[in-house]
């Protein structure tokens, strides 16, 4: 990756950062992200997969998004989502999707849900979050070169200062139980390894902070900090992550599932 005009150099050699757009941030195929770590966990063949697929987002990915936009870039919320009352289909809605070409469309209640975790992220008074956000960096796509594997390394964290990392995160429930059961599912601890390690690099050591929110009203909310135990857990990943994606770049073989032969046994709890 070339660096560009915008490049803001990190505390330590060879890690910079850009001010890009997403798109171009995604688009860097062959420098590793959290995201892409998890797809490799599972199959290399299914990184490739998941790289050539065409992508839609889903409605529960649109309320997520949408909610990072409303707090963490909320010029751009305001001005790229609109709200259509109606049903979408027919000529209506063809008509309201041409006037506001590029912009994302919500419906009420995806509109509502995202205000009203705004709001209550915003209102959180057990630390002031909303002054946390306003004077952290946003926006900023940090890469670097891993010294063991040579392999390029990116992260876009939420949000970020001399007081912590914030990572934004929906949620059905907030609570510190079933947040570390969606936590664990969804590889956050992966995230706040790599994102911890990247950040390190750039600025200096944080504390790294999930900001859960609730959905649905009245929007919970609970600030979750990754402990050692939750960062050894996701660095030992990154790190297989790593050699991972070394072994292909390095082969070009990407394969799918191995000692993909069982016996198998129901579940305990099924039996």
């Amino acid at each position: 990756m070339e660096p560009e005009q915008n490049l803001v150099p990190g505390v330590t050699e060879g890690c910079y950062a850009l001010r890009n757009t997403h798109a171009q941030y995604h688009a860097a195929k062959d420098v590793l992200s959290n995201s892409m770590i998890k797809k490799l966990l599972r199959s290399a063949a299914h990184l490739k997969a998941s790289q050539q697929a065409e992508k839609a987002e889903l409605a529960s990915q649109r309320l997520g998004t949408g909610m990072h936009a409303a707090l963490l870039e909320p010029g751009v919320f305001a001005g790229g989502y609109v709200v259509f009352a109606g049903y979408r289909k027919g000529k209506e809605y063809d008509t309201f999707v041409e006037a506001n070409g590029g912009k994302v469309i919500l419906n009420e209640v995806e509109h509502k849900s995202i205000v009203g975790m705004r709001d209550a992220v915003l209102a959180y008074d057990e630390i002031d979050l909303g002054r946390a956000i306003k004077i952290g960096t946003s926006e900023l796509s940090i890469y670097w070169t891993d010294g063991e594997t040579g392999v390029k390394c990116r992260i876009r964290p939420d949000s970020f200062s001399q007081y912590g990392a914030l990572d934004l995160k929906s949620t059905d429930d907030a609570r510190p139980e079933a947040f570390a059961r969606q936590a664990a599912r969804l590889g956050y601890d992966i995230q706040a390894a790599m994102y911890s390690e990247g950040l390190r690099r750039f600025f200096g050591e944080l504390p790294f902070y999930f900001i859960a929110v609730e959905e649905s009203a009245p929007h919970g909310v609970w600030v979750h900090k990754a402990s050692e135990t939750f960062l050894a857990a996701g660095t030992r990943k990154f790190r297989e992550g790593l050699r991972l994606f070394k072994h292909g770049q390095e082969t070009g073989q990407w394969p799918c599932y191995r000692g993909s032969f069982t016996e198998l046994d129901l579940p305990r709890w099924a039996e």
